[in-house]
């Protein structure tokens, strides 16, 4: 009986080295595949801000060929499309920017920025214009202003303000 006993003991021990033996190459796994993960998520920060880094500098030669396009533009004398070294719209100044299709960016920036303005009142007129119809909807309705104040997700005064307004007009 007891020889019985001892060779179960062995068993079991083998059975816990095996265990023993497969959890420390896992745990072995997880830790490579945390340092690779560790070396991509370097590699991916050193790519972006090589990235960052050139564009930087781009943004940099871009804002020095567009001052110096301004300058050429103050000067007496010259030709404001092109200069005398540039009699082609192919031939560009610096890095590739001709001084027309600069005039022309600045004016689509200008004309972008004009059309962002009357898109911004638009919408801020409608935004009033509908607060308005659904307080007067609402107040029709015989709902009280905390009610109405609380469904708009607005501020009690600030209905009770509106209404004012809107009896006014």
């Amino acid at each position: 009986m007891t020889a019985v006993m001892i060779l179960i003991l062995f068993l079991i021990n083998a059975l816990l080295i095996f265990a023993i033996i497969l959890l420390f190459m896992r745990q072995n796994r997880l830790l490579e595949v945390e340092k690779k993960q560790r070396e991509m998520l370097s590699e991916a920060e050193e790519l972006v801000s090589g990235l960052l880094a050139e564009m930087r500098e781009e943004n940099d030669r871009f804002l020095q060929q567009l001052a110096h396009a301004r300058k050429m533009d103050e000067k007496p004398g010259q030709n404001t499309s092109y200069n005398d070294k540039a009699d082609k719209p192919e031939d560009v100044i610096g890095g590739g920017l001709s001084e027309e299709a600069i005039d022309s960016t600045e004016e689509t920036i200008d004309i972008t920025e004009e059309m962002l303005d009357r898109v911004e009142e638009t919408e801020n007129a409608q935004e009033e214009q509908s607060l308005r119809n659904q307080v007067e909807a609402m107040a029709a309705q015989g709902m009280t202003m905390t009610e109405i104040a609380k469904a708009l997700g607005k501020g009690k005064t600030e209905i009770e303000l509106a209404m004012k307004f809107y009896q006014q007009a």
